[in-house]
């Protein structure tokens, strides 16, 4: 879509034992230039790992699950954990083909909301070096959820997870002002903006 908005809506009512996720970007291309996408995914499941929203490589198509705007667009992931899963999740099944959110040219936000988020693995979350506002937010689904930075809440953003955020990124939002608790460890961000949690500085 070269203008136009995109919303991509999964839920999945499987009890299957795995595979039970709401939305899986598997070797495939989301792309808008200055229009919203919007993907919000539900896991389900009994057993094993189901996320709700995965991305993952596929070896098939040499390539990793890109969601991505060239231009002035935005791109917003909501994803609430199946069984054993993350709400947004990224993986590798088939091969190390990166996975991407957002791209070089991109000067919108990025907002991945979720009360379990792994973002460790296989992925480049990246934008434009300037122009707009190119904030990524890191947020709970749930606002009173408690964040910690390099520590152990649900919704903790490791070192690793941390440096696949590019330099490119103007600031990243950890957190809302709702948000109860916030511990932060020893970490380093690629970011060449400071962290903020939710209106608050904090300097790391």
């Amino acid at each position: 879509s070269a203008a136009g908005n995109i919303t991509i809506t999964g839920t999945s009512t499987s009890t299957a034992t795995a595979q039970s996720d709401g939305v899986i970007v598997q070797g495939a291309r989301v792309t808008t230039a200055s229009g919203a996408i919007s993907i919000t995914g539900t896991g389900a499941g009994s057993a094993g790992s189901n996320h709700g929203v995965k991305f993952d490589s596929e070896a098939a198509s040499s390539s990793g699950g890109t969601v991505e705007a060239t231009g002035a667009g935005s791109i917003s992931i909501t994803g609430t954990a199946g069984f054993g899963g993350s709400g947004i999740s990224t993986n590798n099944s088939g091969g190390a083909f990166i996975n991407r959110i957002g791209s070089a040219t991109m000067t919108g936000d990025i907002t991945l909301r979720a009360n379990t988020i792994d973002i460790a693995n296989n992925v480049s979350i990246i934008t434009n070096t300037a122009g707009g506002t190119r904030n990524v937010y890191l947020l709970p689904n749930t606002a009173t959820t408690a964040v910690s930075i390099g520590g152990a809440s649900g919704f903790d953003l490791t070192q690793g997870e941390l440096t696949n955020i590019s330099t490119n990124v103007n600031r990243i939002f950890v957190g809302e002002d709702a948000t109860p608790t916030v511990t932060a460890g020893a970490i380093t961000t690629a970011s060449a903006g400071a962290v903020n949690i939710g209106a608050r500085n904090l300097t790391l």
